[in-house]
């Protein structure tokens, strides 16, 4: 069965990555493995998506950022623009992401210890979570 789809939309899928894991979230209490990012990226590909996005979940959480190598692997097997966010603190983190073969790094700006100076906005998107000192 073939969908038609207005050429203003965009199909975006998003990929919550733990580990090397994609994984799915089952009622709010848990997560599901589904299996490796790069083998369900290639599938999205392969069914006309015109971007993807990478999200490691809990990648705050322990303080890790290891999406380079999964990064590398999907960007072998597809060829539209993919966005990578999970843990990404410093400028070496976008280079490094940027390098693996993601073309965007998503950045959550409610870590306080995040600081960023970035030249070539394109590549950048930022999620501000900004709180408020009321003392």
């Amino acid at each position: 069965m073939e969908v038609q789809v207005s050429k203003n939309v965009r199909i975006i899928p998003r990929l919550d990555i733990k580990g090397p894991n994609l994984v799915k979230g089952i009622h709010l209490e848990g997560l599901r493995v589904l299996g490796k990012p790069e083998d369900f990226a290639a599938q999205y590909y392969a069914d006309g998506a015109d971007e993807l996005l990478y999200l490691d979940i809990v990648a705050s959480l322990y303080q890790r950022n290891n999406l380079t190598a999964i990064v590398e692997k999907t960007a072998e097997k597809i060829f539209i623009p993919l966005t990578v966010g999970g843990s990404i603190r410093t400028n070496e983190d976008i280079g490094k992401i940027l390098k693996a073969g993601a073309d965007k790094v998503a950045i959550n700006g409610s870590d306080q210890q995040s600081s960023f100076y970035f030249e070539g906005g394109k590549n950048l998107r930022i999620a501000m979570h900004p709180s408020v000192n009321r003392s």
